[in-house]
């Protein structure tokens, strides 16, 4: 049941990992994109978009403040979509509506999956407590019988105790991201802040 437990955990951080990519690609494309819009509306895009990978990398650095980031950064999103409803009211039928909405769209998505993956999607409290409860009865019955059988083991007990002990911590770890005991790499996060960063200081040129 551990073994089980903890290939959830993995299989979650995993996916965290491939949202994070997702979403570095969604970021760069949305910017790509930006460039065809009219002006003033272009640069504030541009503009919000590096905010917005700023406080993406800020997260992985403090989560100190991870509310007041998390709820400005739904408001760069929701600015970014007020733009599509601007896009549209002038024509819908254009192809730069079609291509920026499509990304600020795939851009909210993931925006919504990271967060649901990340801080509600978890493994149930009662599900751990059950692993304890069974892991101290088995430790229990193990003692037991090395009392009886007369053929007790410190050393074996204590590897065991260890060995559950790191499995427990890792599947938490895991489970939880917020703790910061197991963070995703974010140097791809950082490559794309350092590109946006030239980026627009050459627009700015």
């Amino acid at each position: 049941m551990v073994a089980f437990v903890f290939q959830i955990s993995s299989n979650r951080y995993d996916t965290r990992k491939s949202l994070l990519l997702e979403e570095i690609t969604n970021i760069r494309t949305t910017y790509l994109r930006a460039e065809l819009l009219k002006e003033p509306m272009s640069s504030e895009t541009r503009n919000l978009l590096a905010e917005y990978v700023d406080i993406r990398a800020g997260i992985g650095k403090d989560t100190s403040k991870l509310n007041h980031l998390m709820y400005r950064s739904q408001q760069i999103l929701d600015t970014l979509w007020s733009y599509s409803v601007t896009l549209a009211e002038e024509d819908r039928s254009s192809e730069i509506y079609a291509l920026f909405t499509t990304s600020v769209n795939d851009l909210v998505d993931n925006y919504n999956q990271r967060i649901t993956m990340t801080f509600e999607y978890r493994i149930p409290s009662v599900v751990l407590w059950i692993i304890l409860i069974i892991a101290f009865c088995a430790m229990l019955a193990l003692g037991y019988q090395f009392g009886i059988s007369g053929r007790g083991n410190l050393g074996i007990n204590m590897l065991l105790a260890v060995m559950f002990s790191v499995v427990m911590f890792l599947i938490l770890s895991l489970d939880r991201p917020e703790t910061g005991l197991a963070k995703l790499n974010q140097k791809p996060l950082i490559t794309l802040q350092k590109q946006l960063q030239v980026m627009q200081s050459n627009s700015n040129n």
